[in-house]
């Protein structure tokens, strides 16, 4: 047992430094309290990017063709100086190479390493949220692993890492001063799961999944099929690697899935673009109006999701500023279901935002114009 426990407590000191280390097998069977403060004291490298629309209009772009007609209209009355909440999965995307990758194109940084390596996103939450008041903007993400946890029976143990991310803008004309000077935007948890080696493959002999079906009837819904291709589309957007959302061949014969899995965050997406198709204002809105934006989203993947099947996005109002959301596998259980907070916004105040943000940017060129005739 003394040799069990240093060895853990080397895999700790190392764990941080090659992709190798985060592979090794653990020398326990379940994941012991000196490794797991070994993860938690592990060092994410930070993701610094300047943020531009682009990333918001090329995910609203691809998800056209998948969401209900309205969505084609809806625009942001604040301009294109607000992302809708769910748009920040597309921003600080991992920066890793190639090399460093695990087998199955994940970051090994984040994972407990062998013998739990099948990795699913387990849901998330995003407890703050601000929007940003300008473009291009200067920013950074801090990533950390705030807890882990094991559940389960033994043998069939499954590892929960919680990851917290906080989004750093910084003033439009400030110089970082290690980043204190900024304002934070966003902060949100990432759950992720990760269960032993050869454990999906022997679900596909295993009894079929109780179907848990949506205690409420919902308000709205929208069916939509996603396809190979809105998969691939978003494992570019957000530089995501995972062979389950992109190899068939090793979903089936490595992870036991009937075909490519739907991305955790790419169900967040649909449910609450959905929603903001739904309360959001259209194109042309009568002066004075307001609209609801969803400002705080708690979200669990309960089943996974698959290319090529139907899934159906619902939505019901609780009360007022609180909307519950949810995804109906093709069996009509519940595959994803979502708590929205919304707060409602005045379009008269959007407008004047508007006007100020454009007065700020030719007092910005009055200055540039007599810079140059200085010169």
């Amino acid at each position: 047992m003394a040799l069990q426990n240093n060895s853990v407590k080397r895999l700790g000191r190392e764990s941080c430094l090659l992709k190798h280390v985060f592979q090794r097998q653990l020398s326990t069977e379940v994941i012991t309290p000196d490794f797991k403060n070994s993860m938690l004291s592990r060092k994410l490298p930070g993701i610094a990017q300047t943020m531009t629309v682009q990333n918001s209009q090329l995910l609203q772009t691809t998800l056209k063709d998948f969401l209900p007609s309205k969505y084609q209209k809806v625009q942001t009355p604040l301009g294109i100086h607000t992302l809708p909440i769910s748009h920040f999965q597309v921003y600080h995307t991992p920066q890793n190479r190639l090399s460093s990758l695990s087998k199955d194109g994940t970051d090994p940084r984040q994972s407990p390493g062998k013998p739990f390596t099948r990795r699913m996103w387990a849901g998330g939450e995003v407890e703050k949220f601000q929007e940003v008041k300008y473009f291009p903007a200067a920013s950074r993400c801090k990533e950390e692993i705030v807890d882990v946890t094991t559940k389960g029976a033994e043998g069939e143990e499954k590892v929960y890492v919680k990851i917290r991310r906080n989004v750093i803008v910084l003033p439009r004309k400030a110089v970082p001063k290690g980043w204190k000077d900024g304002t934070n935007i966003i902060t949100e948890i990432r759950n992720l799961v990760f269960m032993r080696e050869g454990s999906g493959k022997a679900s596909l002999q295993a009894s079929p999944r109780s179907v848990v079906k949506p205690p409420n009837a919902p308000d709205f819904s929208h069916t939509l099929m996603p396809t190979p291709a809105l998969l691939f589309r978003f494992s570019a957007l957000t530089f995501n690697s995972h062979a389950i959302h992109l190899n068939k061949e090793y979903c089936s014969e490595k992870e036991g899935h009937r075909n490519l899995v739907v991305h955790g965050p790419l169900s967040l997406v649909l449910m609450m673009e959905f929603l903001r198709a739904e309360l959001g204002p259209p194109a042309h809105v009568e002066k004075d109006a307001s609209f609801e934006v969803v400002n705080h989203v708690d979200y669990r993947n309960l089943a996974p999701l698959y290319a090529e099947e139907e899934m159906t996005v619902c939505a019901r109002k609780k009360e007022e500023g609180l909307w519950e959301t949810w995804i109906q596998g093709p069996d009509g259980g519940l595959a994803v279901r979502a708590t929205a907070k919304t707060n409602k916004i005045p379009i008269k105040g959007a407008k004047r935002d508007k006007r100020q943000q454009e007065e700020e940017e030719e007092e910005e060129e009055e200055e540039e114009e007599k810079k140059r005739e200085g010169e």
